[in-house]
Order: C-alpha cells, then structure tokens, then sequence
C-alpha cells in the first residue's frame, strides 16, 4: 500500500478522502482504494482497479492544477 493522499472535499479541516495505491502481493492486481476520512476504519468506500501495471509509490503528493 502506498502512502495515502488527503483530497479536501468542502471547507471543513478535515472533511474530504483519502487516496492510496494497493497492490495485491499474491496476485500482482492494482487498484485505488477511496477512504472517506469520518470513517477509514470502515474500509474503502470505492476501488478503482486498474487494467495496467502501476509501479508501487510509497510517497504521495497533491498538486493543485490552475
């Protein structure tokens, strides 16, 4: 798993997602898993499996795009 990234989501200090890159050990499958931030602990609220091979990142990053 990679280092999750906060996505702020309204004007609350905390309120938003957390992103994180998963890779299966066994399988070698990837996907993104969206955790909402009032409850990671319930899991990921959405995974987003991607068709192609990621390289695993250990380090996230955020960019404001203007």
């Amino acid at each position: 798993m990679s280092e999750p990234v906060f996505a702020p989501n309204g004007d609350h200090e905390g309120a938003g997602g957390l992103l994180a890159q998963v890779q299966s050990g066994i399988t070698g499958d990837n996907f993104l898993a969206i955790s909402d931030t009032a409850s990671v602990s319930g899991g990921p609220v959405a995974k987003v499996h991607l068709t192609r091979y990621v390289p695993l990142c250990f380090h996230g990053y955020w960019s404001v795009q203007n």
